[in-house]
This record gives structure tokens, C-alpha cells and sequence, in this order.
């Protein structure tokens, strides 16, 4: 027999909220408000209005408006991630759908068609890297199936997909040789200076002033020192950054 629905309070890092998971998937939950701004009686109204809810037909979605303009599309999308998603997620997406929408048309035709797409302003004419290339293609495809989501934008029919054929871009990726990797003399010289003390001292005039290497403390005086154990240790067992990080004695 399901348990009956009741209001609950779910405690979220820090804060705590109103919560139910009545009319929910297992494991997620429909929230009413932070306790310490939303007393218990408001919270149980929203809880009883969500209730009733499920008994109320859906009010009908309106027809979607296939004839709204490129650039006002956008602008709805933009709108709902700002309400929706990171900040920063949210600048990477008006910056790439500012430059689909600004990109100049002139007879129905792209101008130079069949040839590179360039970019503008100081970059003007040249070709967009691979890696920017799939940014913009990801954000565009985005906003048109968040349009054709009659959940969402509810903008277009849900069965225009205009970009569902777009191949995804394959970037190559970057090639790696052995002149990358130190020379034994560089080796030597980093670890010659690998701990050294940075600490000042006070000079004849009073001011303090870097420490020479006759005056470096060495051992365990020294608060700088251990660097050059982990050069030691990378050179060693060439290991990546992060597994060093990860490491656990």
C-alpha cells in the first residue's frame, strides 16, 4: 500500500525546506519554500494546492508559433536560461547565439556560400577554429530543442528538430612529442632551486630584502622546503598533476 503524502522538511547542505514526495520519481522531491522564510501554514497551503493539482485537468497548451523570428527565438531562450541555468553558462550562450543572429544575409543566400565561415570584427575573414565551431553548434542546437519542447519554449512543433542532423564535430586532438618534456639540464637546474628560501631579512638600512643563497636556511629551518622531493618524484615516475594530488600516503 503507498504511504499517504505528507509534508516533510528536507535539509539541503546548509538550509532546510518544505518538501514532499508525493507525485515525484523515487528519489526527488517538490520543495515549498526555506523554513526560515515560509512558516508551517503557509507551506501546508502550497502543499494542499499541489495536491489538488493532480486532480485538475492540464490547461491546454497554446499552438505554437512557427512564424516568431530567428533573433526574438533566441531572446525567449536566453530569458529561460538565466531563470534556469549558471550565469556563467548563461554568458557562453548569448555570446554564440549573438553572433548566429548578427550574421549578415543578403538574398536568402549567405554571402561567399560554399566557402569557410569567418567571424567578424578583428578576426573578420578567418576561419573559426574546430573547438569554437562546436560550442556554437551546441548552443544553437540547444535553443531550437528547448523551442520545439512544448514544455518549454513550446515555440515550434515538437517534431522540428532542424538541427537533428548535424553530425557532431570531431576535434582532433592536440599531438604530443618528446620536445615537450624537460631536458636533463633543465631538470638539474629547476631542482637546484627548488627549495629555496624565499623568506626576507632586515637589511643595514632597516628594510628587508630578499635572502642571497649564502644565507638560504637549509633542513628543516627551511618553511619552503619539500618542492624538491616532488620534482624528484615526477621525474621519477612521471606521474600527471592530478594523480599527484590524489595521492595518499
Amino acid at each position: 500500500m503507498p504511504r499517504a503524502p505528507k509534508l516533510t522538511k528536507k535539509k539541503i547542505g546548509r538550509h532546510t525546506y518544505w518538501a514532499t514526495q508525493a507525485g515525484c520519481v523515487p528519489g526527488r522531491y517538490k520543495y515549498f519554500g526555506n523554513v526560515k522564510e515560509v512558516g508551517h501554514k503557509d507551506a501546508d497551503e502550497f502543499f494542499v494546492a499541489y495536491r489538488k493539482s493532480f486532480f485538475t485537468a492540464p490547461a491546454p497548451t497554446e499552438a505554437p508559433d512557427s512564424d516568431i523570428l530567428c533573433w526574438e527565438r533566441c531572446d525567449r531562450y536566453l530569458l529561460w536560461a538565466q531563470e534556469n541555468l549558471a550565469a556563467k553558462n548563461c554568458g557562453c550562450k548569448k555570446s554564440c547565439l549573438n553572433q548566429w543572429c548578427d550574421h549578415p544575409i543578403a538574398n536568402s543566400e549567405l554571402p561567399s556560400y560554399g566557402g569557410a565561415i569567418g567571424t567578424a570584427g578583428k578576426n573578420k575573414g578567418r576561419r573559426i577554429s574546430d573547438v569554437m565551431l562546436s560550442h556554437n553548434m551546441v548552443h544553437v542546437k540547444a535553443c531550437w530543442n528547448w523551442a520545439a519542447d512544448h514544455r518549454r519554449g513550446n515555440l515550434l512543433p515538437k517534431d522540428l528538430r532542424s538541427f537533428a542532423g548535424l553530425a557532431k564535430i570531431r576535434i582532433a586532438t592536440k599531438p604530443k612529442s618528446e620536445f615537450e618534456l624537460p631536458t636533463e639540464e633543465e631538470f638539474q637546474a629547476l631542482l637546484e632551486h627548488a627549495d629555496a628560501d624565499f623568506g626576507k631579512v632586515r637589511g643595514a638600512n632597516g628594510r628587508y630584502r630578499r635572502r642571497t643563497p649564502k644565507k638560504y636556511r637549509t633542513g628543516s629551518a627551511n618553511p619552503y622546503r619539500g618542492f624538491a622531493d616532488i620534482v624528484r618524484f615526477c621525474y621519477a615516475a612521471g606521474p600527471r598533476t592530478s594523480e599527484i594530488t590524489s595521492l595518499r600516503v
